[in-house]
């Protein structure tokens, strides 16, 4: 008898070591899946919506990851534009994590963008931004807010009469029209592609996976229990 208890328990163990240690594999990269997630930006200076009192010396980003894709042909790059769309950034740096680019001159009172395209160490690209205002009090305000604030408009410049002229101005203004239209039209695609990319899916999977192998680790010790009895 215990010659035949022997030898019924030997063929179990092989097979019984092989499916735990598959579930701990899976359970292990359900653990780390949130670590499959894209890099993304952390942290700002100024930060989104900022509400400034000074001009600042420069605008600063800081990414997730193990630093930002570097070479002549990468686009890492920030924007710095006002309300009526003239530039303010210098050459952008980029330091392992950080993207940065000083703004050559003070920022007059208003409101400005930081756009950005970073290219990320997973390989992925992401073009986004926001936005923060400049409001110190010790600014002088500009023409316009001061002909508003003595409630008159400031004085128009007359049109160019020269019809060339106009139409040159009628189809740069066309061009820029068109040129924003694109951009707005292609940033949802970029957010849901980002989204798709970084969302949860492989996560789900693995733990479906995991939850599918260890109710079938249970069912094979059901199993081998049963067969185990009958054989006693």
């Amino acid at each position: 008898m215990e010659r035949h208890a022997s030898a019924a328990v030997l063929p179990r163990t092989p097979v019984l070591a092989a499916l735990t240690a598959v579930a701990l594999l899976l359970l292990s990269a359900v653990a780390s899946a949130p670590a499959w997630a894209h890099d993304t930006l952390i942290g700002s200076s100024p930060e989104a919506d900022e509400v400034l009192t000074s001009s600042p010396e420069e605008v600063r980003l800081e990414f997730s990851g193990d630093g930002l894709t570097t070479g002549e042909s990468i686009p890492n790059i920030i924007w710095v534009t006002d309300a009526e769309g003239e530039h303010w950034e210098a050459e952008t740096q980029v330091e392992g994590s950080s993207m940065w680019t000083e703004l050559p001159e003070s920022l007059p009172n208003g409101e400005y963008e930081v756009l950005y395209n970073a290219v990320y160490s997973d390989g992925h690209s992401e073009e986004a931004g926001f936005s923060f205002e400049v409001d110190d009090p010790q600014a002088e305000p500009s023409p316009a807010e001061d002909a508003q604030g003595q409630g008159t408009q400031p004085e128009e410049t007359p049109a160019a009469e020269d019809p060339d002229a106009a139409e040159t101005a009628e189809a740069t203004a066309g061009e820029d029209q068109t040129a924003a239209e694109e951009t707005a039209a292609a940033q949802p695609q970029a957010d849901e592609q980002a989204a798709a990319d970084g969302g949860s899916a492989p996560m789900w999977t693995a733990v479906l996976v995991g939850a599918g192998l260890l109710v079938l680790l249970a069912a094979v010790l059901i199993w081998m229990r049963r067969r185990g009895r009958s054989d006693n």
